[in-house]
């Protein structure tokens, strides 16, 4: 399943404080600027992206 960044839906949301690995934050950086949105929709989808595969591998 490919990631989808710009498909990515805007629901009610909650704060929540993380800390990412300086690497990661990069990375999502690049990913941020790369695909034209901020780097908490791509932390939001990236999130889902892996909720989604985990719950998956738990329905095997």
């Amino acid at each position: 399943m490919p990631l989808m960044i710009q498909g990515c839906k805007k629901e009610r949301s909650v704060y929540k404080t993380i800390y990412l690995p300086e690497r990661l934050a990069d990375a999502v950086d690049r990913i941020a600027l790369r695909e034209n949105v901020s780097f908490n929709r791509v932390i939001v989808c990236l999130v889902e992206f892996g909720v989604e595969a985990a719950l998956a591998t738990e329905d095997c």
